[in-house]
């Protein structure tokens, strides 16, 4: 049996022809499959490294923020306390040299007029303080503060004195609805629980309006004609400053 040279001749280029398929076919898109699972690979672990970095320049200005407020604090608690220290002892020196130059002569006059001008120091002071007060507490009203006032309110209501609900159903025959105004919306929840309670003393309930009023920075009134039920902030710090002895 001879050797056939075109037999071989197409083996070889048979064998080509199946190593050039194998490259086109197979090896290269498996190639490229592999070079595209590296590249997203590379992809998500830069993603991940960028999130890391922003969550820690993130961090770091918050924590920043956060110690130029308590300076901020600081440095006005101070100036409050300086500015306090030198008006009392400057008020201190013009009631004892006052005292020093007319004593004897005049000593009824001066414990008048040094009586009526404590009692205006100390209303301006308490009207002062609850400026300073409301500012603060506007900005620490919140979600949760409105619902423990709503909450302590919902507990005095429960527990109204004989007379109280006597005028509260008087109120009631005379109004056509009961008005309700809260600094935050009331969820629907809350407006159940106050139409209960409100439901133990008035069998025939008038309907509830409700309002939205920012002012009392946290809690709700409650108005029936005449009669009024408030518990906020607001109210405590206007009867903070309207009250005549603060000490």
């Amino acid at each position: 049996m001879g050797f056939d040279w075109s037999t071989f001749a197409l083996e070889i280029v048979n064998f080509l022809i199946l190593v050039w398929l194998l490259k086109r076919f197979l090896y290269k898109p498996v190639l490229d499959m592999v070079e595209r699972r590296r590249a997203s690979v590379e992809k998500t672990l830069a993603d991940a490294e960028n999130a890391r970095e922003e969550a820690r320049r993130l961090q770091a200005g918050y924590e920043e923020r956060e110690a130029h407020w308590q300076q901020e604090l600081a440095r006005r608690r101070q100036s409050l306390d300086e500015q306090l220290e030198a008006e009392r002892d400057e008020r201190m020196q013009a009631l004892s040299s006052e005292l020093d130059g007319e004593r004897e002569r005049r000593q009824a006059r001066e414990v008048r007029e040094r009586a009526a001008h404590e009692q205006a120091l100390e209303a301006q002071a308490a009207v002062q303080a609850a400026r300073f007060a409301a500012r603060l507490l506007e900005r620490l009203a919140s979600p949760h503060l409105q619902q423990t006032i709503f909450d302590m309110l919902l507990d005095d209501l429960g527990s109204l004195a004989d007379a109280r609900v006597q005028d509260l159903r008087e109120a009631a025959k005379a109004t056509d609805a009961i008005q309700v105004a809260s600094a935050m919306t009331l969820p629907d929840k809350d407006r159940k629980r106050l139409r209960d309670a409100l439901a133990k003393y008035l069998p025939q309930l008038p309907p509830l309006r409700y309002t939205e009023e920012p002012a009392l920075i946290a809690g709700l009134r409650i108005g029936i004609g005449a009669w009024e039920l408030e518990a906020s902030l607001a109210g405590e710090l206007r009867a903070f400053a309207e009250f005549p002895d603060h000490g």
